[in-house]
């Protein structure tokens, strides 16, 4: 797997074609919990990993992620088996690159452990409409991160007011913008930009890394801020069993 980006599990066990990956840190976090393929399998050896697998898959969510290009019967076969296939891409930049500017009408600071809560307010309130359950998850899962010195925080304030974060994990040869929000009412108010351009200030002689999803949106943002492809996987998840 590329080392480039953060997946926030271990791999429990391995064998000529596929990790099978566990969280480090809760079952149901489903992008965490998967199993990476290093060859496209057979119909036969893909119901073989469902079956040895798909008890352990608690958010049921079951996921397959991998990084060669699948054949139109690989994918055929997935959506016949009731899984949706999309393209990741691997955006980079030179954080040099990326130019701050201080002419917006908000303010951009790193969260410390006094403002911590304020991020977690706005992060809660955007997780919730995937569930109580989930929210509280996901919340221990970045505290746990906040802790452990691999998550630095970055929140954009208007009037003392949280209105947009970036969140970054730091890898040994680079960093990873993990997340990135904007509060619906101040979308298309340059609060996204600032907060990368930031980031790219923050660390200096860097490269910064994104994932984003083929059909998203925001790549033409990453594109526009100077942002190259650097590469792709693919990963293909079972929303309903």
């Amino acid at each position: 797997m590329n080392k480039k980006f953060f997946t926030g599990s271990k791999v429990s066990s391995e064998n000529a074609l596929f990790q099978n990956h566990v969280s480090n840190y809760s079952n149901y976090l489903y992008d965490q919990n998967f199993i990476w393929l290093k060859k496209e399998p057979s119909t036969l050896e893909l119901d073989d990993i469902n079956t040895k697998f798909m008890s352990k898959w608690l958010n049921d969510s079951p996921l397959f992620k991998f990084d060669f290009k699948p054949s139109a019967k690989f994918i055929a076969t997935l959506e016949s088996k009731g899984f949706f296939t999309e393209q990741m891409l691997i955006f980079t930049i030179p954080s040099s690159k990326l130019v701050f500017q201080e002419s917006q009408n908000f303010e951009i600071s790193k969260v410390t452990t006094n403002t911590l809560d304020k991020f977690l307010e706005v992060k809660f309130n955007q997780d919730i409409i995937y569930g109580e359950e989930f929210a509280n998850i996901n919340k221990n899962f970045l505290l746990s991160l906040f802790k452990e010195g691999i998550l630095d925080i970055f929140i954009a304030t208007l009037n003392q007011k949280v209105i947009g974060f970036v969140n970054v994990i730091k890898h040994i040869s680079n960093i990873e913008i993990y997340d990135i929000y904007t509060l619906p009412k101040f979308r298309n108010r340059y609060v996204a930009t600032a907060l990368q351009q930031y980031v790219g200030k923050f660390y200096n002689d860097t490269t910064i890394v994104v994932i984003a999803d083929y059909a998203d949106t925001p790549k033409e943002m990453y594109a526009k801020l100077g942002y190259e492809i650097s590469g792709s996987f693919y990963q293909a998840q079972k929303y309903d069993k």
